[in-house]
């Protein structure tokens, strides 16, 4: 038995349409406020401000000159 193409594309659509309809539908929760017992944050509002140290200096705030230092 072959299928045409058009109704190939047809049953496609149909079935994707069907799948999207279908998870449209799924109500949204609220993501958990905890992982593993690990307190989790999605909002990056709540993120304290936070510098990233110079990658080009040593801890003894001397510039790195060469991959020896």
């Amino acid at each position: 038995m072959q299928i045409s193409q058009h109704r190939l594309y047809f049953l496609s659509l149909f079935l994707f349409l069907l799948c999207v309809s279908v998870f449209a539908q799924q109500p949204q929760t609220a993501p958990p406020a905890e992982v593993a017992g690990i307190p989790v944050n999605y909002d990056e509002a709540k993120i304290a401000p936070y510098t990233l140290p110079d990658p080009l200096k040593l801890l003894n705030g001397k510039p790195v000159r060469d991959a020896k230092t």
